[in-house]
């Protein structure tokens, strides 16, 4: 899909019609709220792309994000800074679930329900995910070999993936573990990004951090469900101090 940066890449024109086009019978067929979508799609914020994903979780909802990112990539924003970005929305979506949590919370506490919501459980999900794949979604553009050929940037393939990656895991149940697989993988994360310097991706990744153990902490589901209750510990355990500070990234006050 994607070629050596700055080279000919298919447009998301081209890209809508190899997606939607039928292998087999060669028509185009494409559902009407999926065409009205792409075409709000230019004035749709890359935030609002994200928060669209996360709380519907359709593929058209990816394939908006993913063109928009591919668009500021190929414009000249590196690969680290798009990541700093994706962390900081992310930090931006927490805050947002966050709130609303809160105003659910208010509403349900006084008529005896249970706080209940499309992206409650995948906000943190998304966030966990990027934590992981950090390092595989800037690898191609920190290494530099001037002895052999430069091949293709996998920059934008490995944010489709992840993305891809997200769809599948937000399918399982919310009891079931949604991120099997990548404890491991997530605990060495947390551990490398520990001990990194300052600069936008490090401060933009430890605010997004702390609001994701600010909002686990604050959700009662976290006591029912034991892959909620796993990511807090184990995100609150990377933060040096998660007593303190948490709060303040979330709305700007000491809660």
């Amino acid at each position: 899909m994607i070629g050596r940066r700055g080279s000919a890449t298919p447009c998301a024109f081209d890209r809508l019609v190899l997606t939607q086009t039928d292998p087999k019978t060669n028509e185009f067929d494409v559902r009407r709220r999926e065409i009205n979508q792409l075409l709000r799609f230019g004035r749709t914020s890359l935030l609002g792309q994200l928060r669209a994903l996360v709380d519907r979780r359709h593929h058209s909802d990816l394939v908006q994000f993913i063109v928009s990112l591919e668009e500021r990539y190929r414009s000249g924003v590196t690969a680290e800074v798009m990541v700093a970005d994706t962390y900081r929305m992310t930090d931006s979506l927490l805050r947002t679930l966050y709130e609303a949590y809160r105003q659910r919370a208010g509403t349900t506490i006084m008529s005896g329900g249970t706080v209940r919501g499309s992206s409650h459980m995948k906000g943190p999900l998304w966030a966990a995910l990027l934590l992981v794949r950090e390092h595989q979604l800037i690898e191609s553009s920190r290494v530099q070999d001037f002895r052999r050929r430069r091949g293709p940037d996998m920059t934008i393939v490995r944010f489709e993936q992840m993305g891809r990656d997200f769809l599948a895991r937000a399918e399982r149940g919310c009891r079931e573990d949604p991120l099997a697989g990548l404890w491991a993988a997530l605990r060495r994360a947390l551990m490398t990004h520990e001990t990194e310097g300052v600069g936008t991706l490090a401060i933009n990744r430890a605010k997004m951090t702390q609001s994701l153990a600010h909002y686990l902490g604050a959700v009662p589901e976290r006591g029912r469900i034991a892959w909620l209750d796993k990511l807090h510990r184990l995100v609150a355990a990377s933060i040096p101090d998660p007593a303190e500070g948490a709060g303040d990234l979330i709305d700007g006050t000491v809660l």
